[in-house]
């Protein structure tokens, strides 16, 4: 069962998961954000909870020289689903005040150059959708 708690840390958000028992932690920063931020926010621990990361994390710690990878990795999968839950700009947003890099998490440059990446290929294949549906060329 997911649980959403608010948490005095100096952070927006932060999930923590093992099997069914699943956190989200959220601060005072997290409340100082758009509706939209939230929303992103949300989805993007949502992932790290409903995919086990937290486990993952557990278990890499046995073979600590993939750890780092193994994370960043996982922050990328993260972002990637709020981006298609079309939360991308207001995750960027987010990570543009708050995202800092570090061991877990790649560089907040390298996160948001990913998202506007995605965020770009779906929209041409969107327009280049309903380019074909209305019959432009």
């Amino acid at each position: 069962m997911l649980k959403v708690k608010v948490t005095k840390r100096n952070t927006v958000a932060a999930s923590a998961s093992f099997f069914w028992w699943k956190r989200i932690y959220v601060s005072a920063l997290f409340c100082k954000l758009s509706s939209d931020e939230q929303q992103a926010v949300i989805a993007h621990e949502l992932y790290h909870c409903e995919n086990h990361h937290s486990e993952w994390r557990a278990l890499a710690l046995l073979f600590p020289k993939w750890m780092k990878q193994m994370c960043h990795r996982q922050e990328f999968e993260a972002d990637l689903f709020a981006a298609k839950l079309g939360y991308g700009h207001a995750l960027i947003k987010v990570l543009s005040r708050f995202g800092e890099g570090g061991n877990i998490h790649p560089a907040t440059a390298e996160r948001i150059k990913v998202i506007e990446q995605f965020t770009l290929r779906t929209k041409s294949r969107e327009a280049g959708a309903f380019a074909s549906l209305s019959g432009v060329t």
